[in-house]
């Protein structure tokens, strides 16, 4: 025979009695109910206090404030003021799952879990997402084909992007200095200026010169501005360049002569002139040089 069930406060009762009064004994009044039906069934009620005001749900012996020992449902929003530490994997399989940190931390020890779309709020100019693990990895994977993947790591400072494999050569990198290099091997995993487009294409910036030399150094520039106002300039040769990689030389000043030399004898990289002879420039303009991995070709003036 079941046992009865606790009796229900009166109307007249409920209105005599303060809001806090009436909350804490309905409350009390399912816990209550609760007790009975786990005593009518012959287990132990899901819901246990224990002296230090902390509750277990499926366990007596609770550790925080709500201490759920099994699985966990919410059908709202949740708001953390504080810091959620989840210990294992946690799995979100709702539509999407926010996380706005304002006030306290979001830590998990296993893994992530989101079924569609995961976003990271925060309200002041600080971290937003933090990854931490020995080389500091992120792995985007398409589904459609598990063996394409995109893989982020950062060491020494730098930002690494890799397609494939943990091995693979490297398809971006970002240095300490800011500086980008695009290419199957940048040498040293080391960008040698802003852009530096490695293995067949381009580099990009600016340099200027006002004396003469055999080896121009365009490692960091394919714009070479010559100023001719204190004398003569005499370009024998270039030196840094790599393969695929475009120079243009030009005159800025009418002033006095630049003097690019064809097949120079002690040019580092020497220039061959559509010509094959030597190209004296009296007023503006220039040349275009392209870098075949050994010699400068002249293409334009």
């Amino acid at each position: 025979m079941g046992m009865a069930q606790l009796p229900k406060m009166t109307a007249s009762l409920k209105k005599t009695l303060p809001p806090e009064v009436r909350n804490y004994l309905q409350g009390l009044r399912m816990y209550l109910d609760d007790l009975v039906r786990k005593a009518e069934k012959g287990r132990p009620s899901a819901l246990y206090l224990d002296s230090s005001d902390q509750v277990g749900v499926n366990t007596t012996s609770p550790t925080k404030t709500l201490d759920v020992s099994g699985t966990f449902g919410v059908s709202g929003a949740v708001a953390l003021a504080s810091t959620l530490n989840v210990v294992g994997n946690f799995s979100v399989n709702t539509s999407y799952f926010t996380v706005t940190a304002s006030n306290g931390n979001t830590s998990i020890a296993g893994t992530l879990a989101v079924s569609d779309k995961l976003t990271i709020e925060k309200d002041a100019a600080e971290n937003v997402c933090e990854i931490k693990s020995q080389h500091s990895q992120l792995k985007l994977t398409d589904t459609d084909d598990e063996t394409e993947y995109h893989l982020f790591s950062s060491s020494s400072q730098k930002l690494i992007i890799r397609s494939n494999s943990a091995s693979a050569n490297i398809g971006i990198i970002q240095d300490a200095t800011g500086q980008i290099g695009i290419g199957d091997s940048i040498p040293s995993d080391a960008p040698a200026c802003a852009l530096d487009v490695y293995g067949g294409a381009i580099r990009s910036g600016s340099t200027t010169l006002s004396s003469s030399t055999d080896a121009l150094d365009v490692s960091a520039c394919n714009c070479v501005d010559v100023s001719t106002s204190g004398g003569n300039v005499t370009i024998g040769g270039l030196a840094n360049g790599i393969l695929g990689q475009v120079v243009h030389i030009y005159k800025t000043t009418s002033a006095n002569d630049l003097i690019i030399e064809n097949n120079e004898g002690t040019g580092t990289q020497k220039i061959f002139l559509k010509d094959g002879a030597d190209l004296t420039l009296s007023t503006y303009g220039g040349v275009t040089l392209a870098f075949n991995g050994t010699y400068w070709f002249e293409v334009s003036r």
